[in-house]
């Protein structure tokens, strides 16, 4: 079953694949799809909208950097971690920590604390593939000392990070 709130936020943000596509028939019928999207970013800005699209057309490097404007939302940040581990596995890992730092630094909006410990276990599968497992673990280290709140998604991110570090070690079996 659809959660009310997804399905309010997928109606809103759908329609952004049917504007590239449209505008690229009407309006640019001579340019390629990725100038087409650049362009909508500079005219309509919030850039962290434009996520979805960017993703879906296959321009990565667009779809990263529109994953970290403070506009991005990590309730669609957070689904394109798993979709992209074999085929992207740094695409996967980046885009997973920007839906974990996000919510943390009090930006964007659909944050589920819950879905964090899924989050860290995408990143860190990701960066295993790409033998950047320091990276990605100190990445979410910086984020847990550059705030060292008490709320719960902080307190779970502390807690998931010293299981990493514990794995690592070779402390669990």
């Amino acid at each position: 079953m659809v959660q009310p709130t997804l399905f309010r936020f997928a109606r809103r943000f759908a329609p952004i694949r049917t504007v590239l596509d449209r505008r690229q028939r009407s309006g640019y019928p001579n340019r390629d799809p990725r100038g087409v999207l650049e362009d909508l970013i500079a005219r309509h800005g919030g850039k962290g909208k434009w996520f979805a699209a960017a993703k879906t057309a296959g321009y990565l490097d667009i779809a990263l950097d529109c994953a970290s404007d403070p506009e991005a939302v990590s309730a669609t940040l957070t689904p394109a971690a798993p979709d992209f581990p074999d085929r992207d596995p740094a695409f996967a890992a980046q885009v997973a920590l920007h839906a974990i730092s996000h919510p943390l630094y009090g930006r964007g909006f659909g944050a589920n604390p819950l879905h964090i410990d899924e989050v860290i276990d995408h990143v860190m599968a990701s960066s295993r593939q790409i033998n950047r497992t320091t990276w990605a673990m100190a990445e979410i280290k910086q984020m847990a000392d550059r705030l060292a709140g008490d709320d719960f998604m902080s307190r779970r991110r502390r807690i998931m990070l010293s299981e990493i570090e514990a794995t690592a070690r070779g402390d669990c079996a």
